[in-house]
């Protein structure tokens, strides 16, 4: 359960042992002084108390049926007002206790219901009371409807037991408050335990994927070395040399799977390593068609580039954005029918750089898109030529995206097909520098930043 769910639960529980409790109040108090007005002939408040006390019992199979609380403590405060409203225009108007009752019915409603339930009782018993003495004022008389020798003993005791019946209801209030919270506290230790747990499953499972993703890539190393060795042999007959090729691709098939599993590793640990730098969009954008367009050739793709915008530049690492734009681009060819055309524009929006990947594909179903940067996402749509996917491609995209300051959105084509939009802030335009031969490094990319030679990431 949710843990705003499990507070809402706690405080309907709460609620519900308040209303209880008012219930409850309510046939002590009124059937004590039924007694009373029937020992005097007081009929008329008889009748009014007997009458409230069954409007009150109704509540209680409300609760028992699932009534909301908001309903039943309405409820509750409802029968209140009514049973006293009635008394008293039997007890001579604003002058009876009755009127003291009805304004203690606002602080029934904020503790049975909500501070703004509270807010439209005490509008409703102040506009009662406004009434009974407008029409006193204008000269109408409420008559007592019971003898004139007990009338200081009827207010007496009715203004005494105001008194005990808010003390009692306060009472009820503070003990389901502490109840409430001694259960909260306790859900939430529970919660810490279970995070913590967590926590250590999760920190455990991340090491033994980084483990067991290093250990893989030796042997896999040996054995796409050795494959290789042994297409450069002469004597290797044409059925042999068709399964070491099977072989080749399948190790670069678990390469890239590997990388993917590491890639995401390192982001999930926060060990993905970024240099930052002002780099313009379309250069990248261009390099990354290059790479993947003897690909693509294979399917008759063609990759277009269109750099609707000059100098559209953004603070991005060059590898990592090259990442994001290979996965995407593979993943449009892999997609698309054989001899369509993808297309990658770079351009400016106000402060954003944009880079967009279009593609004619079928596109997303509703429930692909709520799973679509998931990891080891299944959706509907399949690779039109036999290409597999490990679904983890679109979540390393997202994170990598959002690692540089970005974001990386899904949208329908304009007629058939997909867009996926990068958006990253927009720097002033400035000259790119130049890398001089002598200080390019030879030594090899960080392995979370590496770029697979066929683009392909899932």
């Amino acid at each position: 359960m949710a843990k705003s769910d499990q507070d809402e639960t706690t405080e309907k529980r709460r609620l519900h042992r308040i209303q209880c409790g008012f219930a409850l109040l309510g046939f002590i108090f009124g059937g004590s002084y039924v007694f009373f007005y029937m020992a005097i002939d007081f009929w008329y408040a008889v009748w009014t108390i007997l009458v409230s006390s069954l409007a009150i019992g109704a509540a209680i199979p409300m609760m028992r049926a699932g009534v909301s609380i908001s309903f039943t403590g309405n409820w509750l405060t409802g029968v209140l007002v009514f049973g006293f409203t009635a008394m008293m225009y039997g007890e001579g108007g604003v002058t009876a206790h009755a009127a003291a009752w009805l304004a203690a019915a606002p602080l029934c409603g904020l503790m049975m219901i909500s501070s703004r339930a509270a807010w439209a009782w005490a509008f409703i018993s102040v506009s009662i009371l406004t009434i009974f003495f407008a029409l006193e004022m204008l000269g109408m008389k409420f008559p007592y409807r019971y003898a004139a020798e007990w009338h200081t003993l009827v207010a007496g005791l009715g203004f005494l037991g105001l008194g005990p019946f808010l003390f009692a209801i306060a009472l009820t209030f503070e003990l389901t408050r502490g109840r409430a919270v001694a259960a909260k506290e306790r859900a939430m230790g529970n919660l810490a335990v279970a995070n913590s747990k967590l926590k250590h499953a999760n920190e455990e499972k991340d090491n033994f994927l980084g483990i067991v993703a290093h250990d893989l890539r030796n042997p896999l190393g040996l054995v796409d070395a050795y494959a290789q060795m042994l297409t450069m042999r002469d004597d290797i007959p044409g059925d042999a040399l068709k399964q070491i090729d099977t072989i080749l691709r399948s190790s670069k098939r678990m390469a890239g799977i590997l990388d993917d599993l590491l890639n995401l590793n390192a982001i999930e640990q926060g060990n993905y390593p970024l240099s930052m730098d002002v780099y313009e969009l379309g250069s990248v954008a261009e390099e990354c068609a290059e790479r993947a367009r003897l690909k693509a050739t294979e399917k008759g793709t063609v990759i277009q580039v269109k750099i609707a915008s000059a100098l559209n530049q953004a603070v991005i690492d060059e590898r990592a954005l090259g990442q994001v734009l290979d996965n995407l681009i593979s993943n449009a060819v892999k997609y698309s029918p054989k001899a369509s055309t993808v297309r990658i524009v770079s351009r400016q929006e106000g402060q954003a750089s944009i880079l967009e990947v279009i593609d004619d594909g079928p596109g997303f179903t509703d429930e692909d898109r709520k799973k679509l940067f998931q990891r080891f996402a299944k959706l509907s749509a399949r690779p039109t030529g036999g290409e597999s996917s490990t679904g983890l491609g679109l979540s390393i995209v997202k994170r990598i995206t959002e690692a540089m300051s970005g974001t990386v959105e899904c949208l329908p084509g304009e007629k058939i097909g997909t867009c996926f939009r990068l958006t990253f802030p927009a720097v002033e335009p400035q000259p790119v520098a130049a890398v001089e031969p002598e200080k390019v490094s030879s030594k090899p990319a960080p392995l979370s930043l590496r770029r697979r030679s066929d683009g392909n990431m899932g």
